[in-house]
């Protein structure tokens, strides 16, 4: 496989993910508190063309965060992602 991530790799990562986070967090809302959850991380920003986009976004970030557990899933799920993306700066 060259250095890109196919569809088909990109749909079994994230129906990986679904099966850790279905009974507790949106995918929104996971993505959203995964990136918060980096200390790294000081602001996300968030595409949105409609009011009710910004709303979901915003209602996401309610609640506790992801907690270690999770929070390690997620960046196991996303070194496996990254292991495939593309290299634009060769």
């Amino acid at each position: 496989m060259k250095n890109y991530l196919n569809k088909e790799l990109k749909m079994r990562k994230l129906n990986k993910s679904q099966g850790f986070h279905k009974e507790i967090l949106s995918l929104l809302s996971l993505s959203l508190k995964w990136c918060l959850a980096h200390p790294y991380v000081d602001s996300i920003i968030c595409g949105v063309s409609k009011l009710s986009q910004l709303e979901q976004n915003i209602e996401a970030l309610h609640g506790e965060g992801l907690g270690e557990e999770l929070k390690q899933q997620c960046d196991e799920i996303g070194k496996d992602l990254m292991k495939h993306r593309i290299s634009y700066f060769k």
